[in-house]
């Protein structure tokens, strides 16, 4: 069953596959989130909050007995994204490791990479 302390949110319906980019780069060569990250991103906050302020309510209602604070998945953006990119790597790095992961960016690929390891299974690309 899922775990419930775990939120996962997509900004977008889209296919795995489609693109939808994680970082965009600006014109003076910094990196930004992109316009679906930031909504994903306020839309993992916004569940997060909830769950926290329900807390009580979720353990001695619902009796999620070791529920605590969840921890929040952004699946956005796909392997090539930082390919051959340091940068692009070192910042989604440093983006998990400042919000101690209570907020994790994970591409589709990943998220793949790590159901075949649980489940085993071969994956289309």
């Amino acid at each position: 069953p899922p775990d419930p302390r775990v939120v996962v949110a997509r900004s977008e319906v889209v296919e795995p596959g489609l693109g939808v980019a994680l970082l965009i780069g600006e014109k003076d060569g910094r990196l930004a989130f992109s316009a679906s990250a930031h909504r994903g991103v306020f839309q993992l906050l916004e569940y997060i909050d909830c769950c926290t302020e329900a807390q009580s309510y979720l353990r001695d209602q619902l009796r999620l007995t070791d529920f605590r604070e969840p921890r929040g998945f952004l699946i956005m953006g796909r392997d090539r994204e930082f390919e051959d990119n340091e940068h692009r790597q070192r910042m989604k790095a440093a983006w998990n490791r400042a919000v101690g992961g209570k907020l994790e960016i994970r591409s589709y690929d990943s998220l793949l990479r790590e159901s075949e390891a649980r489940h085993g299974g071969a994956r289309d690309e």
